[in-house]
Formats: C-alpha cells, sequence, structure tokens
C-alpha cells in the first residue's frame, strides 16, 4: 500500500548482463576518478559526452559479435 517497492515483484537478470552492466559502471567510475586527477593535476577536465558512451556500448557490441565468431 505504501507506494513504494515491495520485492514482490523482482526481475529476473540474465548473469551476463548483469556482469556487463556493472563493467560499463566500473568503466564510467574509472574514467570519473581519471578526470578527477587530470582536473587536480592540470586544471584540465576532460568531459565524457551520451555520444561519448554510446559509442562505448557500440564498441562492446561489436567485440561481442566478433567473439561469437
Amino acid at each position: 500500500m505504501g507506494g513504494g517497492y515491495q520485492g514482490e515483484d523482482e526481475i529476473q537478470v540474465d548473469p551476463k548482463t548483469l556482469a556487463l552492466s556493472n563493467m560499463i559502471v566500473d568503466i564510467h567510475c574509472y574514467v570519473r576518478d581519471v578526470n578527477l586527477n587530470l582536473q587536480k593535476q592540470t586544471k584540465k577536465f576532460n568531459y565524457i559526452t551520451p555520444r561519448d558512451f554510446i559509442d562505448l556500448v557500440h564498441h562492446f557490441e561489436h567485440l561481442h559479435d566478433l567473439k561469437k565468431k
């Protein structure tokens, strides 16, 4: 009744999909940390655009297709 998520309808996620999404999150966090270091050391910041993120996902798709062959 409370309007919050009650956990009754848990979504099942493929372990490979979960691993891939976790890896993308790890890469995102690593790039953020590198950018913060760059900003501190050189007073510059490298912005990551949504297009950059889409390119990363397409790169993983390409690698996946190559491994399938």
